[in-house]
């Protein structure tokens, strides 16, 4: 049982269900007396995850790899080395609530290095992707309780303001999965998968351990147009292959 985006209507939260044999899409699903229904998410934050509306055909572990790298090549500068490590980190992502470690991606590069295009590019490709160009501390913790996504964190710098060590502490306790956050008689999580951009590498040494660094220079090659109709034909293409091969293999 997972959870997609209805294409009619369109945008409503709903559940694909697989079992090898057939996929159905229900509104609600009963197993072992309980009902499932959709969790219950605001409406913006709803609307800000990337779901996919179904399942597509899917090859095996290296002919998805293969796919995504040539899909990052195409609209990235980066070297082949670098390719690969991202091209492996949106695959994790799809598998990210069976791990006991998240994956970070920390991508560093001055300005007009094309960062913020890796990342849009990236929200297109893992597997419920969120991007946000500015994060609170609390949305750090209630966002990846919400629906555990893989938070795309553009433009992220720190200072020694007490907000900004907040977001450090969370964003180190968020790579494993004991990292609980208690607010009154609520726990909450700060457990998923991360991509963080920014100008330099965090001066935090516990928290740099952590992350995979993707170093990004400007660059003169003349890439291809990735406007919003490119990253929904992306989106499109790969976000049902991922799913499918998380089903086969979860």
């Amino acid at each position: 049982m997972e959870l997609v985006r209805s294409q009619s209507p369109p945008g409503r939260l709903r559940f694909l269900i697989w079992n090898a044999e057939a996929v159905k899409f229900q509104e609600s699903f009963e197993y072992g007396g309980s009902q499932f229904v959709p969790p219950r998410i605001p409406v913006g934050l709803a609307d800000a995850i990337r779901l996919p509306t179904g399942i597509a055909r899917c090859g095996d572990a290296a002919e998805l790899l293969e796919q995504i790298g040539l899909c990052v090549s195409e609209y990235i500068d980066l070297a082949p080395e670098y390719v690969r490590l991202v091209s492996n980190f949106v695959l994790c992502t799809w598998f990210q609530d069976f791990l006991a470690v998240a994956a970070y991606l920390w991508v560093i590069g001055p300005y007009t290095a094309g960062k913020t295009r890796l990342l849009r590019l990236l929200h297109a490709l893992c597997r419920r992707g969120m991007m946000a160009s500015d994060i609170s501390p609390a949305a750090l913790y209630m966002v990846p309780s919400a629906i555990m996504p893989t938070l795309l964190i553009d433009e992220f710098e720190t200072s020694s303001r007490a907000g900004d060590r907040d977001r450090l502490r969370l964003l180190r306790s968020g790579s494993t999965r004991d990292g609980h956050v208690i607010r009154g008689d609520k726990v909450y999580e700060t457990f998923c998968a991360k991509v963080v951009v920014s100008r330099q590498e965090p001066s935090d040494a516990a928290l740099a351990s952590r992350a995979i660094f993707i170093p990004m220079l400007p660059t003169r090659k003349v890439l291809p147009v990735l406007d919003t109709a490119a990253l929904q034909q992306i989106a499109d293409r790969f976000q049902p292959q991922s799913m499918n091969y998380r089903l086969q293999h979860h």
